[in-house]
């Protein structure tokens, strides 16, 4: 039976009657939603909760209760109702979030994740755990290295099964493991990352063994398994060549299919604006928030050169009003560190401060307030809640801060609306990282020294804005004249 037509046939002295109530007069609160059939639905799903689990009140609804409903809109409705109500204390989160967030996981966690035999299970989480101490507590680079040496150990139980223990891996063992490692491909890292992971555990666990009474005295083997040397001429030079042409060819195509990415979503949302101004209608305003989201990410990212995490991190907070001597006013883009752990300031020109505002005005009017809203955020790279702050990349289309995965699926649909396209005639499927590269290129065709550009990207060393200098500015124009001739 339907649920809010059974529920009618009940005294109005029922308490299911009398939640139904509260839950429909919080429903009607809810401004982002994008109809009344939406709220219908979430107020059906949470009599449905009521019933399934025998709960007399909607205080006793938990988080796993939501997993069991079948329409995610209908789910998302209830979950920021509920979350209006005070029964769950927190920023509502959409239906993705609520069933892929994981907290961080401990060193033995990660080792037995990462599929690393039992018998080298005590040395890699002890490692990972004197690492996260002494080095570095980063979560992402703790769990590369557990499956870079999930890697190196599992090849160790199937090559050399009379290795029992990390003290007597030998030279020769971790040198087989460099020629079997390039020749297979992961998902997230490459081979030449699992080579050097395993090197630095070799260096890190001989030695911290060398010290007073060190667990690692008896785990650690006699000579080192893997030297720089071992390194020379196990392709880095050619994988490192291979990065650089494939960089050299991103540019290019980005120099000629990102003017007309740009200027396709200014179009759309520019044409969205007009529609909705000649008109009030619901679904043009959810057509237009989307269309302003496409442009405003784009744009953001473009014109600061962020990486996808710094960006999903900024808050109001980080805009810095300062003032010169002479009372002139400028603004800076303060940048929290992320993946050299190093906090740097942008520069805000005209460009980048436009879409700041637009991006303030679009939030304040999405929430129907004076100011931008406080609200949680989700580190997926971290796993873990980043503090309640004014986030800038929140309410579009819920209230909530946009995730990484939104964010790039929104760079994907942008490129394929004007068709852009690669040299080989494949779509041009744009990322997050792409952004950087086009803000890296447009500032050496502006002349903007290396130095000057390493320090606005949060480059470590300038070897890396190098690959784009010798691009420019002898060679662009000729590859840009040839690609173009291409396109004709």
């Amino acid at each position: 039976m339907r649920v809010l037509e059974w529920i009618r046939h009940l005294p109005d002295s029922d308490p299911l009657v009398q939640q139904r109530q509260i839950l429909a007069r919080s429903l009607e609160t809810v401004r982002w939603a994008g109809s009344n059939w939406c709220k219908q639905v979430a107020l059906a799903n949470g009599i449905r909760i009521l019933l399934v689990r025998g709960y007399s009140s909607l205080a006793e609804i938990r988080e796993e209760d939501l997993a069991i409903l079948p329409y995610p809109t209908g789910a998302d409705v209830l979950d920021c109702t509920l979350c209006a109500l005070g029964v769950f204390r927190r920023t509502p989160r959409r239906a993705a979030r609520r069933r892929q967030r994981h907290g961080q996981l401990t060193a033995s966690q990660m080792v037995i994740a990462a599929g690393i035999p039992e018998r080298f299970r005590l040395v890699s989480s002890l490692y990972l755990e004197t690492y996260a101490t002494r080095v570095s507590d980063a979560y992402a680079t703790r769990r590369n290295k557990a499956l870079a040496l999930g890697h190196f150990w599992r090849f160790i139980s199937r090559q050399y099964p009379d290795v029992a223990s990390s003290n007597q891996v030998l030279p020769i063992h971790a040198r087989a493991f460099i020629a079997d490692a390039l020749q297979r491909r992961g998902t997230t890292q490459t081979p030449h990352a699992w080579v050097i992971a395993v090197r630095t555990f070799f260096a890190d666990i001989c030695g911290w063994a060398s010290e007073p009474d060190s667990p690692f005295s008896s785990l650690a083997p006699q000579t080192m398994p893997l030297t720089r040397h071992d390194l020379v001429g196990a392709g880095f030079k050619n994988a490192r060549q291979d990065s650089v042409s494939r960089i050299t060819t991103t540019v290019f195509e980005l120099e000629r299919e990102m003017p007309n990415i740009r200027a396709f979503a200014r179009q759309r949302w520019q044409e969205a604006a007009s529609a909705l101004g000649a008109g009030s209608d619901g679904r043009l305003k959810a057509v237009e928030s989307g269309a302003f989201w496409n442009w405003a990410i784009l744009e953001l990212l473009v014109q600061s050169g962020l990486r996808i995490e710094e960006a999903c991190e900024l808050t109001t907070l980080d805009i810095l009003k300062r003032r010169m001597r002479d009372g002139r006013v400028y603004y800076m883009l303060h940048v929290k560190p992320s993946k050299y752990d190093r906090a740097r300031v942008v520069p805000i020109g005209d460009g980048l401060g436009r879409v700041l505002a637009e991006i303030i005005r679009h939030v304040k009017g999405f929430y129907g307030t004076d100011a931008v809203p406080f609200c949680e955020n989700w580190d997926q790279n971290e796993r873990r809640v980043l503090p309640r702050a004014p986030y800038l990349l929140q309410g579009a289309g819920h209230p909530s801060a946009l995730s990484r995965k939104v964010i790039s699926a929104r760079l994907r649909a942008i490129s394929c609306g004007p068709g852009a396209h690669r040299s080989d005639g494949t779509p041009l499927m744009l990322r997050p990282h792409d952004c950087r590269r086009v803000f890296a290129s447009e500032h050496l065709n502006n002349n903007t020294p290396v130095h000057v550009i390493q320090a606005l990207l949060g480059h470590a060393t300038i070897d890396t804005v190098m690959v784009y200098a010798i691009l420019y500015p002898q060679q662009i124009d000729r590859r840009i004249q040839k690609n173009r001739a291409w396109a004709l």
